[in-house]
């Protein structure tokens, strides 16, 4: 799998879909383009996108019924969602997206749009931080990353465990240890990920902590596919 920042786009018109599409991966992005809402929410029930790109006139399902959906997947929790037409955002509908962006929209608009909320994304396998805590031995990472790829699932089940409990100095003590591993390991993403979680528990959030146990597991997967 690609490290790469993977966008959505979301519009009926092929035109647009291309333009978009080629645009972003020129600007070395990964794109998903879907032509309607359907499938855009059964794009994003499946796969985290980094930023996604919606039409808002389309036919059967319009970009702000669409948008309603996916706020409420948990693997799109944060992730910034731009409106893009070419008449203006009806202001009630403002606080379901990032930003609107006004058709026809430029190469350069578009990419620093996306640019300012990817820019400092964690990378799945951070490969040379890996390295720095093996000694630049390649052979040491592979056998730190095998051992975590077992380890993590049993940490997150225990995770899971602890919060189900409402336990939440044992979660941090875990999240703490866990922590540990991930730097050793290159693990930024899911690092980052726990930092979250953290949070959570420090804030009494009881009800976000489960979905972000769901994207720890997306985070696992990634980082798999990421160092094969």
């Amino acid at each position: 799998m690609s490290n790469k920042p993977l966008i959505l786009v979301v519009d009926d018109n092929v035109i647009n879909r291309q333009y978009f599409s080629m645009s972003l991966k020129k600007s070395g992005y990964d794109v998903i383009a879907v032509e309607g809402g359907k499938q855009a929410i059964e794009q994003a029930n499946i796969t985290k996108f980094d930023v996604i790109l919606m039409d808002i006139r389309m036919p059967e399902m319009d970009g702000y019924e669409c948008t309603r959906h996916i706020r409420n997947i948990p693997l799109q929790e944060k992730t910034p969602i731009y409106a893009a037409s070419a008449e203006e955002l009806f202001k009630e509908y403002s606080d379901l997206f990032a930003d609107f962006l006004l058709k026809p929209i430029s190469p350069k608009q578009l990419n620093d749009t996306v640019r300012q909320h990817i820019q400092d994304k964690p990378m799945a396998f951070n490969q040379e931080n890996a390295l720095k805590f093996a000694y630049n031995d390649r052979e040491i990472v592979k056998t730190l990353t095998d051992l975590f790829i077992r380890e993590f699932p049993k940490q997150l089940q225990t995770l899971c465990e602890f919060s189900d409990n409402n336990e939440v100095q044992k979660c941090l003590d875990l999240v703490h240890k866990i922590k540990g591993s991930c730097r050793a390991c290159g693990a930024q993403q899911i690092e980052g990920l726990l930092d979250d979680f953290s949070t959570l528990c420090h804030e009494k959030r009881e009800n976000s902590l489960h979905r972000k146990l769901d994207e720890l597991q997306v985070a696992l997967n990634t980082y798999k596919d990421s160092i094969l």
